[in-house]
């Protein structure tokens, strides 16, 4: 079980001021080369003038990554910190007054690293409130004005998720006290925060509950990174929780997930994909006592 650790973060050394993606522009966490996400349904689609990125730290704690350098408020003011709280943004102000919701239209966040010159801002520009859930639309400068920092989503809503950070190459989700993860919801990490589990992980105190069902959105059957889906392939869900309702029990049984690999499979998601197997071996076929299992976190089905 890895646990979370709730996360504030002090500004420190501070300096001045599922769509089809573009051609060009492939999806990573962080800035650099490397390949896409398998193929299938990508983790994120954040980006800024075609720079990918999901995660910030930091200044002082940036290594690889994208490292938060700056805030300044749509008024001027200075951010002395933040903080993520009950999944929104709570600024305190260089005058030490506290900025949420709809004060922090306008603010400009300045991130950059060691590779990438000069820094570069990224605005908020709406907040909006989903199913009780704050979320943001982070905005950028582009060759023909503002544009949206989501590629491919026509809202640009960005869910803030606290301590979290990501692997993409083999899909394992770690604590990570300093990362504040911007999660677009046309992307699977924003597509299982949207479905509860993002909230059910916290509150089991369980991160293995939310990257197993950000597996699952993305059909990485091997647990590996790899995923076996496009977006937009409909599925339905059920879980051990009762977050969500349960499925037609009729209905074809794709898989059931269980924690640390699938403890069953049945028809692929995908049309033409063939029989699911992991290292060459077949995973074994479900029926009614597998789908029971008290590791059998998750069932998924055909429409």
């Amino acid at each position: 079980m890895q646990s979370f650790t709730r996360a504030i973060f002090i500004l420190v050394a501070l300096v001045g001021p599922a769509c089809a993606p573009e051609d060009d522009l492939e999806f990573r966490t962080t800035l650099g080369g490397g390949g896409g996400s398998g193929g299938g349904t990508v983790f994120n689609t954040h980006a800024l003038e075609k720079r990918r990125f999901s995660e910030l730290t930091p200044a002082h704690e940036d290594s690889l990554g994208v490292a938060l350098v700056d805030v300044e408020l749509g008024d001027g003011a200075g951010v002395a910190s933040f903080a993520v709280v009950d999944g929104a943004l709570v600024v305190k102000d260089d005058r030490g007054e506290k900025r949420e919701g709809a004060a922090l239209v306008g603010s400009r966040w300045w991130v950059g690293n060691a590779f990438w010159l000069p820094q570069a801002p990224i605005e908020i520009a709406e907040v909006v409130e989903v199913d009780g859930v704050t979320h943001y639309v982070f905005v950028h400068q582009g060759d023909g004005g503002l544009v949206k920092n989501c590629v491919g989503a026509t809202d640009g809503l960005v869910r803030v998720l606290s301590g979290v950070s990501l692997d993409e190459q083999t899909g394992d989700l770690t604590p990570s006290p300093a990362t504040t993860f911007l999660a677009c919801t046309n992307g699977a990490i924003g597509k299982a925060a949207a479905w509860g589990y993002y909230d059910l992980a916290r509150a089991l105190d369980d991160l293995e509950v939310f990257e197993t069902a950000v597996r699952v959105v993305r059909a990485d059957y091997c647990y590996d990174g790899e995923s076996h889906t496009e977006a937009g392939v409909p599925l339905l869900v059920e879980d051990m929780w009762g977050v969500r309702e349960p499925a037609a029990p009729g209905r074809p049984i794709e898989a059931v997930w269980g924690p640390h690999g699938l403890v069953c499979a049945g028809e692929p998601r995908q049309a033409g994909h063939g029989p699911i197997a992991c290292d060459g071996v077949a995973v074994p076929a479900c029926d009614g006592t597998l789908t029971k299992q008290v590791d059998a976190w998750f069932v998924t089905r055909l429409p």
